[in-house]
Protein backbone atom coordinates (compact mmCIF):
# COMPACT_ATOMS: atom_id res chain seq x y z
CA UNK A 1 0.00 0.00 0.00
CA UNK A 2 2.56 1.95 1.20
CA UNK A 3 5.35 1.56 -2.11
CA UNK A 4 1.99 1.85 -4.84
CA UNK A 5 1.49 5.34 -2.87
CA UNK A 6 5.23 6.38 -3.13
CA UNK A 7 5.08 5.04 -6.83
CA UNK A 8 1.76 7.24 -7.88
CA UNK A 9 3.65 10.18 -5.89
CA UNK A 10 6.53 9.83 -8.04
CA UNK A 11 4.74 9.27 -10.97
CA UNK A 12 2.56 12.87 -10.67
CA UNK A 13 5.39 14.64 -9.72
CA UNK A 14 6.95 13.43 -12.96
CA UNK A 15 3.85 14.39 -14.94
CA UNK A 16 4.31 17.83 -13.53
CA UNK A 17 8.16 17.98 -14.24
CA UNK A 18 7.59 17.50 -17.62
CA UNK A 19 4.84 19.49 -18.01
CA UNK A 20 7.13 22.82 -16.25
CA UNK A 21 9.50 22.16 -18.87
CA UNK A 22 7.48 21.81 -21.72
CA UNK A 23 5.97 25.33 -20.77
CA UNK A 24 9.25 26.57 -20.15
CA UNK A 25 10.43 26.02 -23.93
CA UNK A 26 7.08 26.33 -25.30
CA UNK A 27 7.34 30.39 -23.95
CA UNK A 28 10.58 30.45 -25.44
CA UNK A 29 10.75 28.90 -28.62
CA UNK A 30 7.94 30.39 -31.21
CA UNK A 31 6.67 27.99 -33.27
CA UNK A 32 7.31 27.26 -36.61
CA UNK A 33 5.38 27.83 -39.83
CA UNK A 34 5.45 25.87 -42.66
CA UNK A 35 9.07 23.89 -43.39
CA UNK A 36 10.99 23.10 -40.16
CA UNK A 37 14.19 23.83 -41.70
CA UNK A 38 13.34 27.46 -42.00
CA UNK A 39 14.14 30.00 -39.88
CA UNK A 40 11.63 32.07 -38.18
CA UNK A 41 11.60 35.46 -38.58
CA UNK A 42 12.73 37.42 -36.00
CA UNK A 43 10.60 40.56 -36.47
CA UNK A 44 7.72 38.00 -35.14
CA UNK A 45 9.48 38.13 -31.81
CA UNK A 46 10.11 40.92 -29.05
CA UNK A 47 13.94 42.27 -29.03
CA UNK A 48 15.63 40.20 -26.21
CA UNK A 49 16.82 44.08 -24.79
CA UNK A 50 14.93 46.93 -25.03
CA UNK A 51 16.68 50.20 -25.72
CA UNK A 52 18.05 52.05 -23.32
CA UNK A 53 15.88 54.28 -21.71
CA UNK A 54 17.05 57.81 -20.86
CA UNK A 55 15.64 59.45 -17.36
CA UNK A 56 15.54 62.75 -15.73
CA UNK A 57 18.14 63.14 -12.90
CA UNK A 58 16.95 64.05 -10.03
CA UNK A 59 19.37 66.90 -8.02
CA UNK A 60 18.95 66.47 -3.73
CA UNK A 61 18.45 69.70 -1.92
CA UNK A 62 19.44 68.05 0.82
CA UNK A 63 23.07 66.87 -0.52
CA UNK A 64 23.21 70.41 -1.72
CA UNK A 65 22.85 71.34 1.70
CA UNK A 66 25.79 68.76 3.07
CA UNK A 67 27.94 70.39 0.22
CA UNK A 68 27.54 73.64 0.35
CA UNK A 69 29.76 74.26 3.10
CA UNK A 70 32.84 72.26 1.59
CA UNK A 71 36.22 74.14 1.66
CA UNK A 72 34.21 76.83 4.13
CA UNK A 73 36.23 78.85 6.23
CA UNK A 74 33.86 77.78 8.84
CA UNK A 75 35.16 74.27 8.84
CA UNK A 76 38.81 72.97 8.39
CA UNK A 77 39.65 69.89 6.46
CA UNK A 78 38.23 67.26 8.70
CA UNK A 79 34.99 68.95 8.74
CA UNK A 80 35.12 68.97 5.15
CA UNK A 81 35.78 64.44 5.31
CA UNK A 82 33.38 64.58 7.34
CA UNK A 83 30.71 66.40 5.06
CA UNK A 84 31.81 64.04 2.19
CA UNK A 85 31.56 61.56 4.68
CA UNK A 86 27.77 62.60 5.04
CA UNK A 87 26.81 62.74 1.53
CA UNK A 88 28.19 59.10 0.92
CA UNK A 89 25.90 58.56 3.55
CA UNK A 90 22.86 59.64 2.05
CA UNK A 91 23.94 58.36 -1.19
CA UNK A 92 24.10 54.74 0.41
CA UNK A 93 20.79 55.37 2.42
CA UNK A 94 18.77 56.42 -1.07
CA UNK A 95 21.11 54.10 -3.87
CA UNK A 96 21.68 51.08 -1.88
CA UNK A 97 25.66 50.49 -1.44
CA UNK A 98 28.69 52.89 -1.62
CA UNK A 99 29.31 54.09 -5.45
CA UNK A 100 30.73 51.67 -7.82
CA UNK A 101 34.60 51.60 -7.67
CA UNK A 102 36.94 53.07 -5.62
CA UNK A 103 38.23 55.20 -8.09
CA UNK A 104 37.57 59.21 -7.48
CA UNK A 105 36.36 59.90 -10.92
CA UNK A 106 33.92 57.07 -10.78
CA UNK A 107 32.52 58.19 -7.42
CA UNK A 108 32.07 61.65 -9.23
CA UNK A 109 29.97 60.49 -11.82
CA UNK A 110 27.80 58.23 -9.74
CA UNK A 111 27.18 61.26 -7.48
CA UNK A 112 26.56 63.41 -10.49
CA UNK A 113 23.46 60.69 -11.31
CA UNK A 114 25.10 58.28 -12.98
CA UNK A 115 23.66 55.47 -10.72
CA UNK A 116 20.73 53.39 -10.45
CA UNK A 117 18.29 55.96 -9.00
CA UNK A 118 19.18 58.48 -11.49
CA UNK A 119 19.73 60.88 -8.53
CA UNK A 120 22.15 64.00 -8.33
CA UNK A 121 24.49 64.39 -4.97
CA UNK A 122 26.30 67.37 -6.10
CA UNK A 123 25.48 70.61 -7.98
CA UNK A 124 26.36 71.76 -11.20
CA UNK A 125 29.43 74.23 -11.58
CA UNK A 126 30.58 72.39 -8.48
CA UNK A 127 33.95 74.26 -7.85
CA UNK A 128 35.03 71.25 -5.80
CA UNK A 129 35.47 68.73 -8.90
CA UNK A 130 38.40 69.51 -11.18
CA UNK A 131 38.93 69.27 -14.79
CA UNK A 132 39.58 65.24 -14.65
CA UNK A 133 36.42 65.19 -13.18
CA UNK A 134 37.83 64.42 -9.52
CA UNK A 135 36.58 65.80 -5.94
CA UNK A 136 39.80 67.90 -4.19
CA UNK A 137 40.39 69.21 -1.23
CA UNK A 138 40.94 72.58 -0.38
CA UNK A 139 44.54 72.86 -1.51
CA UNK A 140 43.18 71.01 -4.96
CA UNK A 141 44.92 67.62 -4.65
CA UNK A 142 41.97 64.89 -6.02
CA UNK A 143 40.80 62.41 -2.85
CA UNK A 144 41.98 59.26 -1.73
CA UNK A 145 38.40 56.92 -1.65
CA UNK A 146 38.87 53.08 -0.42
CA UNK A 147 35.63 51.39 0.04
CA UNK A 148 35.57 49.82 2.88
CA UNK A 149 32.47 47.90 2.53
CA UNK A 150 29.37 48.08 1.05
CA UNK A 151 28.33 50.78 3.72
CA UNK A 152 31.09 52.09 4.74
CA UNK A 153 34.38 54.23 2.21
CA UNK A 154 37.14 55.38 3.99
CA UNK A 155 38.67 59.07 2.60
CA UNK A 156 41.69 60.55 2.72
CA UNK A 157 42.68 64.41 2.01
CA UNK A 158 46.34 64.49 1.27
CA UNK A 159 46.91 67.93 3.21
CA UNK A 160 48.93 71.10 2.74
CA UNK A 161 51.78 68.84 1.58
CA UNK A 162 49.06 67.40 -1.47
CA UNK A 163 51.11 64.39 -1.27
CA UNK A 164 49.47 61.12 0.56
CA UNK A 165 50.59 58.83 2.96
CA UNK A 166 52.46 61.77 4.80
CA UNK A 167 52.09 62.97 7.99
CA UNK A 168 49.81 65.71 7.52
CA UNK A 169 47.11 63.58 5.56
CA UNK A 170 43.57 63.75 6.81
CA UNK A 171 41.36 60.82 7.14
CA UNK A 172 37.76 59.74 7.83
CA UNK A 173 37.69 56.02 8.81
Amino acid sequence: MVRTRNLCFLAAFAVLAIAGVFLLLSNRIPPRAGDPTEPVESSSRAEPFPEKVEREIITLPEAEEVIAGLHSGDDDPLGDLERLGHLLYLYRQLVGANPEGGENMLIVESLNGANEKGLRFLPGGNPFVNEQGELVDRWGTPYFFHPVSRDEMEIVSAGPDAELWTEDDVRLP
